[in-house]
């Protein structure tokens, strides 16, 4: 049996059938490449072990994921090299909402949900540019991908020619995502479209506890993980450059929580509202800097 052929038989991942694929050959390509990534593989596996369904059709974004279908739409568009590393931080986002659905999700107090799709989006980038990476190296002609302008590529480049060790590389991306307020951004406005969903279902069943509960620490240690352990360093999440919340969002974040809790009349989760900027927290510390110089005299 071939490579294709076993991937998606009826024993394995119900993704389409063998005439579909044949009008396909960009998702065949795709998953044969994959083969020559560590990170690939370990997505494809992971994509099997959740008998995920791939189609393709016109997307705005690179993927879609239909959790009560089970399907993974590709954009139609996409290259076989861009579909192997998109299907890579895919894998990785379906892993993190199977751990942490959309119902569980929204009990976490404000704060503490968006940390969760913060990180889950970091590792998923993290684990795409290992991806990008490999294909990119690997210089097959006409299989390369398009070139991109990410935080974590940069890092996981830098990183290999560096000869640093996967841990090292997966963590570094991380932080570079951290340290990118345009990256952040993606991830909070996710964050916001999955809050208002959650906010609505429970609306509709009468539940007064979203947004009340706080998120255990070792959650990070799952989200953020390479063969089963943590690649963080510990309390990273705990810090100030995980926690930065840009002014926008966190005046949105606030909105939905107030318009849930007058709905089902109850306490609003306020656990955003103080929530510092990256530049209001630089500010803040550029005056305490200069209210001690000027006890100092």
């Amino acid at each position: 049996m071939s490579f294709f052929s076993s991937l998606f038989s009826k024993k394995s991942i119900p993704v389409v059938s063998e005439e579909a694929l044949e009008i396909n050959p960009n998702v065949k390509a795709a998953l044969a490449l994959m083969k020559i990534s560590e990170t690939g593989k370990h997505a494809v596996d992971s994509l099997k072990k959740h008998h995920i369904t791939l189609t393709q059709d016109v997307l705005p974004c690179r993927t879609a994921h239909f959790p009560e279908k089970n399907t993974l739409t590709i954009n139609s568009s996409l290259s076989p090299a861009d579909i192997a590393v998109a299907l890579t931080g895919a894998a990785r986002r379906i892993e993190h909402e199977k751990s942490l659905p959309r119902e569980a999700l929204t009990k976490l107090r404000c704060a503490d949900g968006l940390k969760c799709v913060r990180a889950g989006e970091a590792d998923a980038q993290a684990y795409e540019a290992m991806t990008y990476h490999d294909l990119a190296s690997a210089k097959l002609p006409g299989f390369t991908p398009s070139p991109v302008d990410s935080p974590a590529v940069t890092s996981v480049m830098i990183g290999k020619a560096a000869g640093q060790t996967k841990e090292s590389l997966l963590k570094n991306a991380v932080i570079a995502f951290y340290n990118d307020d345009s990256a952040l951004k993606k991830a909070d406005k996710k964050y916001i479209q999955e809050m208002m969903s959650g906010a609505m279902y429970y609306i509709h069943h009468g539940e007064k506890t979203a947004f009340s509960q706080k998120v255990a620490e070792s959650a990070f240690d799952k989200i953020c993980s390479t063969d089963g352990k943590p690649y963080m360093p510990e309390g990273f999440f705990a810090q100030p450059q995980s926690n930065f919340v840009q002014p926008e969002i966190r005046k949105e974040i606030d909105y939905q929580a107030n318009r849930y809790a007058k709905f089902v009349q109850t306490t609003p989760d306020t656990s955003i509202t103080f929530c510092k900027s990256r530049a209001e927290a630089f500010a803040a510390t550029r005056q305490a800097v200069a209210a001690d110089k000027a006890n100092r005299r």
